[in-house]
């Protein structure tokens, strides 16, 4: 499975700002019979938790670069049952303040394509959430400076024993 068949990207309506955006997605669906192999492709721009009926499935994706943009392909089959299942994601999109180790587009989205069952493809009837209660601070410093900075402060501040 190398291909998102009908699958698009999705999002929000509101892109989001500069900085650090979130935005949670959820699909309900019904399978009549859960079949040994569920496999799925799962990608985001900047980051994902994946999710199938509370459990953790993975996060990602792996470090790529625009042309080659990294997915991840997992078998569902061991979260799924009989009757109603819900998938969900949990995307973070970084903007301009993306870890300089890293390669993100100035467009965030959430992909998720299940080549047997097209249906549960996104964008479709994805359920999103906009969420403005996630807002850290997203000074242009990368993690690594903050963390660095604090380091340093503790190295030379620090109280001799």
């Amino acid at each position: 499975m190398t291909h998102f068949g009908k699958a698009s990207w999705a999002w929000s309506s509101h892109r989001g700002g500069h900085g650090l955006e979130v935005r949670f997605f959820r699909k309900t669906f019904l399978l009549h019979e859960v079949s040994s192999s569920f496999p799925v492709l799962v990608s985001a721009d900047s980051r994902y938790k994946f999710f199938a009926n509370g459990f953790l499935v993975g996060r990602g994706p792996c470090k790529g670069t625009l042309e080659h943009y990294s997915y991840e392909t997992y078998d569902l089959a061991p979260y799924l049952k009989k009757g109603r299942n819900i998938l969900a994601g949990e995307v973070r999109w970084f903007g301009e303040n993306s870890p300089a180790s890293e390669v993100h587009s100035a467009v965030p989205g959430f992909l998720f394509h299940a080549e047997a069952f097209p249906e549960l493809d996104t964008p479709g009837d994805w359920r999103v959430l906009d969420t403005s209660h996630l807002k850290p601070e997203t000074s242009p410093f990368s993690n690594a400076m903050a963390f660095l900075g604090h380091f340093i402060a503790f190295i030379f501040f620090a109280p001799d024993k």
